[in-house]
C-alpha cells in the first residue's frame, strides 16, 4: 500500500482511516472508534479461527504438540496496539497478561 510500506498491519491502518471517515455521523463520538474498529477485528480473528480450524487441530495446536502452544490467525491492528488491546480483553472478562 504506498506511504504504508513501514507500517505492521498497512491494509489494516488503511481500512482504518477509510472506514473512520465513512462513520462520523454514526458515532456520538470518535474517541471510541480505534476500540470498535479492533474490536470488530478481534471478532473477526476469532469467526476465521472457528471457520478455517477444526476443534482437534485448534486443540492439537494449543497443546504443544506440534512445538508451538498457539494458533495462527489474521490480527490486525490488535495484535499491536497494547493499549486497545487490553481495553477490549479487559471488557470481555478476559485476563490480560503483561504483554
Amino acid at each position: 500500500m504506498p506511504g504504508l510500506e513501514k507500517r505492521k498491519t498497512p491494509l489494516s491502518d488503511h481500512l482504518h482511516d477509510v472506514f473512520q471517515s465513512w462513520t462520523g455521523d454514526y458515532l456520538f463520538s470518535s474517541n471510541g472508534y480505534t476500540t470498535l474498529f479492533e474490536d470488530c477485528e478481534l471478532l473477526c480473528s476469532l469467526a476465521y479461527i472457528s471457520i478455517g480450524t477444526s476443534k482437534e487441530d485448534l486443540q492439537q495446536a494449543t497443546s504443544g504438540a506440534t512445538g508451538r502452544s498457539f494458533a495462527w490467525c489474521p490480527m490486525g491492528r490488535v495484535s499491536w496496539d497494547g493499549q486497545t488491546r487490553r481495553r477490549i480483553m479487559e471488557g470481555m472478562g478476559a485476563s490480560v497478561s503483561g504483554r
